[in-house]
């Protein structure tokens, strides 16, 4: 016997788009070391559809997330995630000279993202004209949603570098960050 609780009943379920996801694709960084990896998941019909760049945990990859992105997905977003240079599957040693910069070089990898959209576009199949780079949804100015610090860092002045580290993009007046 099933019993389904009152409360349930009255929470709205949509019809879930069929999606696809392609991976690796491989956008060049020159300085970084390695080649910047990311997985697209995206419905397979329709236009308009908002971005979000989903950055992963420390030490997961592109790989990792899989159910939540996929429900993104089916309900009308792309999700761009790359693989950063913390994931376990580069397998970066903890003397690297990178190492100390994993925080820059995880936020010029959201920049990287978000400055190779056209080759991203056309690196998967069907999804070519379908992005929407100006607003999202509800009609708020948008170009990209980052789940990450991206929209607002500004670290002031860093002792430790010695240089001033501003990392604030105005491309992207909606942002935000999660953790669990």
């Amino acid at each position: 016997m099933s019993h389904t609780e009152p409360a349930a009943v009255d929470i709205p379920v949509g019809t879930a788009a069929s999606v696809i996801s392609v991976r690796p694709v491989v956008l060049p960084a020159a300085g970084r070391g390695e080649e910047l990896q990311l997985r697209v998941t995206a419905p397979t019909t329709g236009r308009d559809l908002p971005i979000v760049v989903f950055s992963h945990g420390f030490g997961l990859s592109m790989d990792d997330y899989a159910p939540l992105v996929d429900c993104w997905a089916a309900d009308g977003l792309v999700v761009l995630q790359p693989t950063h240079l913390d994931s376990r599957t580069l397998g970066l040693a903890p003397d690297d000279p990178r190492t100390p910069l994993i925080w820059r070089v995880r936020i010029e990898d959201l920049t990287r993202v978000i400055d190779e959209l056209d080759l991203i576009e056309r690196s998967v199949p069907g999804l070519g004209g379908r992005l929407n780079r100006g607003r999202d949804r509800h009609g708020r100015a948008l170009r990209v949603t980052a789940a990450y610090l991206r929209s607002s860092l500004d670290l002031g002045d860093d002792q430790w570098l010695r240089v001033r580290t501003d990392l604030q993009d105005d491309r992207h007046p909606l942002g935000r960050l999660e953790s669990r």
